[in-house]
């Protein structure tokens, strides 16, 4: 029998300091370029923005509800990046998403992909978004939905948490993309990351 060569991907996990924003429109961007590609929707236990909509941008629940899903091993990956507000990745969407025969967009907190590169070891391509201080102050005030505390909370977490385990994990990017800011051309960078994420399996 004659075998084919059909590319599939391997699984893309976005990633980024707090506060850098960009995160979920890259996703968007990478996962409408093919069809076999889909983005996991996280659970967060943070409250709900008012331009944001439950079950589309996230699922929100409570912290013991989160507490209880966590102790059941129900996440592939969670963060916790201040006192009481959680980040994690469902695994029964990723097994969903693996099911229908697409290949999982994720979007993490830098936590978040140091876990799913010791889950999913080489099935993953991990890519940083390297936004500069300047670049995530300026975004989080053009955005203007967190108060100013917040803001600077995000601001001393880079500093104080991020940046070191940047550095002490530099090696398990695949692609660093620096500097991420609105200048970046998303049309040259949306394809590498998908050819980049490319495999060939014979049938």
């Amino acid at each position: 029998m004659e075998l084919k060569n059909k590319i599939q991907y391997k699984d893309i996990v976005i990633t980024g300091f707090s506060g850098g924003g960009g995160k979920t429109y890259f996703a968007e961007q990478v996962a409408s370029e093919h069809p076999s590609l889909g983005i996991l929707r996280s659970d967060t236990t943070r409250k709900m923005r008012a331009t944001e909509v439950h079950g589309k941008d996230y699922d929100y629940i409570t912290v013991p509800a989160f507490l209880e899903k966590l102790a059941a091993d129900a996440y592939i990956e969670y963060s916790n990046p201040d006192p009481g507000r959680y980040y994690a990745s469902p695994r029964d969407r990723y097994d969903e998403i693996k099911k229908s025969g697409k290949s999982v967009i994720f979007e993490v907190d830098l936590d978040g992909a140091i876990q799913l590169r010791k889950a999913l070891k080489d099935e993953a391509v991990i890519v940083f978004l390297y936004t500069t201080g300047s670049t995530r102050i300026r975004l989080m005030q053009k955005r203007g939905n967190m108060s100013e505390a917040e803001m600077w909370a995000r601001i001393s977490l880079v500093q104080k948490v991020e940046m070191p385990l940047y550095e002490k994990n530099i090696g398990i990017f695949d692609k660093i993309v620096s500097p991420y800011n609105e200048d970046v051309n998303l049309g040259l960078l949306v394809p590498e990351i998908i050819n980049l994420a490319a495999k060939v399996n014979a049938r």
